[in-house]
């Protein structure tokens, strides 16, 4: 859809029907070694970059928490409570718990692989 797009936009800009996909063609093969380019540069600056997921979602949510609570707060309502080590309405439920424990896992299993692929 966006190679046809391309296409069309290098033909209205009154190029020949052969010369524009030829364009198009070449803009996507150009934009894919840029990306290969792009990634290949961060890595050589961190050879230990990844993109972690997990983390991103829980920042994402921490953040969501936050506002939610200012806002109830700024509106008047009780102030949000804070997590306590012995407050059982504050803990993890066992279910969110083996969730945690899975993440980790699969993120060491990630992390060996990683190393594993460097070794190579």
């Amino acid at each position: 859809e966006i190679f046809v797009k391309s296409q069309d936009s290098f033909a209205g800009d009154g190029k020949g029907e052969n010369d524009a996909y030829f364009c198009a063609t070449l803009c996507l093969f150009a934009g894919m070694l840029l990306l290969r380019l792009i990634s290949w540069f961060v890595h050589a600056l961190d050879k230990n970059h990844s993109c972690d997921l997990d983390a991103l979602d829980e920042a994402i949510r921490d953040t969501e928490k936050k506002e939610a609570a200012d806002a109830l707060e700024a509106a008047g309502g009780a102030p949000p409570q804070l997590a306590e080590e012995g407050n059982p309405a504050t803990q993890q439920e066992p279910k969110e718990k083996a969730t945690d424990d899975s993440k980790k896992e699969r993120a060491e299993q990630v992390e060996k692989q990683k190393q594993a692929k460097l070794q190579r």
